[in-house]
């Protein structure tokens, strides 16, 4: 009951978050560009603690608790921020076009941090072996890898919050012992696999670097931090086809708990990509 005028809440009691998380993926996320990655974050809020209550129900605390819950775990700030983006437009959806009266719980809580963007600057020398390596870019290949569907895929907008794709980083996925699977195709276009299949892999030797430097959890007290070596294993099938001069540096990974296993046809096919003597 507001200003004289009744309204009728019982439907929005009785309807679960859940319930209101699977329609939404029913009658929206089919519609946006990044549907697929939305519907792993509508699974994500259906397994939060506030998920079996009401949408009338969730409040701003619940919400905020989550929030922190998932931050202490480690997972990336980014992550959680575009997780809980999506709740707003639920409730936008529900209502302007399911007519549940409810009242939006993130408005006013805190949105998680993006990491904290680089402050270095190159030095001259640097950025002249920067330059010199771009000059040796073919055009075409920068164009691929800066612009259309694969642009958008290495290269997201951490602001973009129309955008629900999940953004995780290697030190991110190695703290929560996850899986990442990369299927580069490179029968269809090799230059692009190879150019993205060697950046994915100088990154995941310098997080090594990091990891074997400062550990698995720089910056925590050193009461609490957790000293024992990550077990990090990566499985490269097809090998050849990207290797560059950032694999004779895994070897010297094995002291941050990289594992590296090659699959190739025949060794000659290194030995051919590496421009070695057979």
């Amino acid at each position: 009951m507001g200003q004289g005028k009744y309204v009728d809440t019982r439907e929005a009691e009785s309807t679960t978050l859940i319930e209101c998380l699977d329609r939404y993926g029913r009658e929206v996320t089919p519609s946006k560009k990044g549907a697929s990655r939305e519907m792993i974050r509508i699974s994500t809020l259906k397994k939060t603690p506030f998920a079996e209550k009401s949408i009338a129900a969730v409040r701003s605390t619940d919400v905020a608790a989550w929030r922190d819950a998932r931050l202490q775990s480690g997972t990336a700030g980014n992550t959680v921020r575009l997780d809980i983006a999506l709740l707003p437009h639920l409730y936008t959806i529900a209502i302007k076009e399911w007519g549940l009266p409810v009242t939006n719980p993130v408005t006013n809580i805190r949105k998680p941090p993006v990491g904290k963007p680089r402050d270095e600057r190159c030095l001259p020398h640097q950025e002249e072996m920067i330059l010199s390596e771009l000059d040796k870019i073919h055009p075409e290949l920068m164009e691929k890898l800066i612009s259309g569907r694969i642009g958008e895929l290495i290269s997201p907008d951490y602001d973009d919050m129309t955008d629900t794709r999940p953004i995780f980083e290697w030190l991110d996925v190695i703290k929560r012992k996850g899986i990442v699977y990369v299927g580069l195709d490179a029968l269809s276009d090799f230059t692009v696999s190879a150019a993205v299949g060697n950046s994915m892999f100088a990154d995941l030797v310098a997080i090594a670097g990091h990891i074997y430097k400062h550990g698995i959890d720089a910056g925590v007290p050193e009461s609490v931090r957790d000293r024992a070596k990550p077990k990090i294993s990566i499985h490269a099938d097809e090998v050849n086809e990207m290797m560059n001069n950032q694999y004779p540096a895994a070897d010297k990974a094995g002291g941050a708990g990289v594992q590296v296993t090659a699959y190739t046809q025949t060794w000659s096919d290194i030995v051919a990509r590496l421009g070695l003597a057979a």
